[in-house]
C-alpha cells in the first residue's frame, strides 16, 4: 500500500536562551476536499476495501491525537536546545506570509526514539 496523508499541525513556539519550547495545539488529517476525501489509497496492493480504508484513516487520526499528546508531554517538555540536530528527522522550515511550514522526513534511525537512545 502507498498513500500520501496530508496533515495540518498548529503549535505555539517560544524561544528563550537558545531553547525552543513547542506545544502542539492541533495535529490532524487535512480534510480539504483535494486530500481528505479519497476512498482508497493511491496504490492499493493490499486490496483494501473502501470500508477498510476509512477504518485505517480513522485509526490514523486517533494515532495522530496520541502522537500530539506524547510529543507535548514527553519529547518537547523541556524544550529543544539550539543548535537543533536530531539525526532521526531531516527538518526543513519554509516561510510564507503569515505561516511557517515545517517538513519532517523520518530517517531510518527513527526507531532509536522509541528505545531511549536519543
Amino acid at each position: 500500500m502507498y498513500d500520501e496523508l496530508r496533515m495540518i499541525t498548529s503549535c505555539d513556539i517560544k524561544a528563550e536562551n537558545d531553547v525552543v519550547f513547542v506545544t502542539f495545539l492541533n495535529h490532524k488529517l487535512d480534510s480539504d476536499a483535494k486530500y481528505g476525501h479519497r476512498t482508497l489509497p493511491l496504490r492499493n496492493s493490499m486490496q483494501m476495501t473502501e470500508v477498510e480504508y476509512r477504518e485505517f484513516l480513522s485509526s490514523w487520526g486517533f494515532t495522530m491525537t496520541y502522537l500530539k499528546k506524547w510529543v507535548n508531554e514527553d519529547v518537547f517538555v523541556n524544550g529543544i536546545q539550539f543548535p537543533y540536530n536530531m539525526e532521526e528527522f531531516y527538518t526543513t522550515l519554509k516561510f510564507k506570509e503569515k505561516s511557517m511550514h515545517l517538513m519532517l522526513e523520518v530517517e531510518k534511525s527513527f526507531s532509536k526514539i522509541f528505545d531511549g537512545r536519543v
